[in-house]
C-alpha cells in the first residue's frame, strides 16, 4: 500500500542543489558560448564568468575588426540564436 509523498517527506540540501545547478548550468553555458563563438568566426571568443551567485559564459569580439562587424551585423546575437 503506497501513500503519496508530501513536501514534509522530503528534506532538500539547498546548498548541494545550488552547487549542482551552478556546475551543470556552467557546463552548458560554456559549451553553448563556445559553439556560438565558433559560428561567429575569427576574432571572437567565449569565456566563462564566475559570479558569487551563479556562473555564466560570454561571447565577445577580440579585435576592432570583429567589434565593428558585430556592431554592424549583430554577429554575436545571430550566432547565439542560430543552430
Amino acid at each position: 500500500n503506497m501513500r503519496k509523498l508530501t513536501k514534509d517527506d522530503i528534506e532538500l540540501d539547498e546548498e548541494g542543489i545550488i552547487g549542482l545547478l551552478k556546475e551543470i548550468g556552467s557546463d552548458v553555458c560554456v559549451q553553448l558560448a563556445g559553439e556560438a563563438a565558433g559560428r561567429c568566426g575569427e576574432g571572437y571568443e567565449s569565456k566563462e564568468v564566475i559570479y558569487p551567485e551563479r556562473n555564466a559564459a560570454i561571447v565577445k569580439a577580440t579585435d576592432m575588426k570583429s567589434f565593428r562587424d558585430n556592431l554592424e551585423n549583430n554577429t554575436i546575437i545571430k550566432a547565439v540564436f542560430s543552430k
